[in-house]
């Protein structure tokens, strides 16, 4: 049965950033869901965010989910996986010298992690995931899939498997198949893809990991990852500062 809610706080790539914390501590009582969209850490270097930092603000996010281990859905990434899964194709960033100590942080908590969320909002399915569900790329794994739920995609993932459909990387992000994973995609495929998929419209899609000055929200999805928070209820999608 698909959770229903009436709004739901998105925070999208965190990084290492502390944009979520004013905006989680205001609205967390007042929402029915907080997802976040994953890549937790790898901060970027023009940031100026520290490797210490960025794990101080990984255990916060830990804290509130511990805190609120049924509100809080926490979302995996390429920046996570890719410490979790040997096989997962690196991403930049990655941090070499404490990759065996990030690997182990995800590992112990594996538990609190998902690939996907979906809930319905005024009649209207959801469907949360790092970078978007291309119409293609599902195409391509139905088979394996099954019906697309968020059940399904979780079920790609258990910290013994990681099924090999996660770690396709499409052209357009250096990788070498046409469209890439939910953990993975670019917002240019889904933009391509739009006139495919009639399973998959039956959700408006919400997602990050293409990073963007403003969001970018379309008829059948929204990709979020503005280094701000968003506020979905029934009417609209609105950025908290």
């Amino acid at each position: 049965m698909t959770t229903k809610c009436d709004q739901v706080l998105v925070v999208p790539d965190v990084h290492g950033r502390g944009f979520w914390k004013k905006p989680f501590e205001e609205l967390v009582d007042k929402v029915d869901t907080v997802v976040f969209l994953g890549d937790y850490l790898d901060p970027y270097e023009y940031e100026n965010i520290s490797r210490k930092e960025a794990f101080k603000n990984f255990d916060e996010v830990m804290a509130i989910k511990q805190a609120y281990p049924d509100k809080v859905k926490l979302l995996l990434g390429n920046h996570d996986m890719h410490y979790i899964v040997p096989e997962m194709p690196q991403s930049t960033r990655y941090d070499e010298a404490f990759a065996f100590l990030l690997k182990e942080k995800f590992t112990q908590t594996a538990d609190a992690f998902q690939l996907a969320y979906a809930c319905e909002i005024n009649q209207q399915p959801y469907l949360f995931t790092h970078a978007g569900v291309n119409p293609n790329w599902y195409k391509a794994h139905q088979q394996e899939i099954g019906v697309l739920t968020d059940e399904s995609l979780n079920a790609l993932y258990t910290p013994e498997h990681c099924s090999e459909a996660l770690q396709d990387v499409s052209f357009i992000r250096g990788g070498d198949t046409e469209y890439g994973s939910p953990v993975w995609s670019d917002v240019r495929e889904l933009l391509a893809a739009e006139g495919d998929g009639e399973n998959i419209k039956t959700y408006f899609q919400v997602f990050g990991h293409t990073q963007l000055y403003d969001p970018f929200i379309s008829d059948n999805f929204a990709c979020l990852d503005c280094r701000r928070a968003f506020l979905i209820n029934d009417k609209e999608i609105v950025e908290i500062n």
